[in-house]
């Protein structure tokens, strides 16, 4: 038998209920098929984790625009139906999405387009003591400050995400005892 064909004995038996799939098998979230790039994360981070019918909404407008092709009229509904979910949010007040997202979001997310989307959040919803007094929400201050990019650069490059996700759930952790 030539180099590179496996006799009968020595074949790759096929994947089982408990292996983890690979090759064709494997599948990215949403249904996406290997090698595609997802819509996007970074506007829907925590929109799961702030309202459910509002996170489902853009659930699904996501999962149709990660298909090649998507179908004009079911991303319009689909769109439409998520602004109207959204505008829904416009009366509820500060505190109680802040009070929504820190009951849902226990640590900080492993991503760091997660992790500084809650950053973002976070501040925007405490924008009133950041702007009063820069140890009002110091811990805010220290997670933005684990998640930022170097200062001589402005991308990654030194950038040492594993250290600097330990200091920004430290840091979260301390705005979660203080809100």
């Amino acid at each position: 038998m030539s180099a590179g064909r496996s006799s009968p004995s020595t074949a790759a038996t096929p994947a089982t209920a408990t292996s983890t799939p690979t090759g064709a098998a494997q599948k990215n979230e949403l249904g996406r098929s290997r090698g595609s790039f997802p819509y996007d994360s970074w506007y829907g981070a925590l929109l799961p984790d702030l309202n459910k019918q509002v996170g489902d909404g853009y659930g699904k407008l996501r999962s149709l625009m990660a298909r090649p092709l998507p179908d004009a009229d079911e991303v319009i509904k689909s769109a439409d139906a998520l602004i109207k979910d959204l505008d829904a949010l416009k009366g509820v007040k500060e505190s109680e999405l802040l009070s929504t997202l820190t009951a849902a979001v226990k640590e900080v997310p492993p991503s760091w387009e997660d992790a500084m989307q809650l950053t973002l959040a976070l501040a925007a919803l405490k924008r009133k003591q950041l702007a009063e007094s820069p140890e009002a929400v110091k811990p805010l201050r220290e997670m933005a400050k684990a998640l930022s990019f170097p200062s001589d650069g402005e991308g990654p490059k030194g950038f040492d995400f594993p250290e600097s996700l330990k200091a920004a759930e430290k840091a979260y952790a301390e705005f979660l005892k203080s809100k």
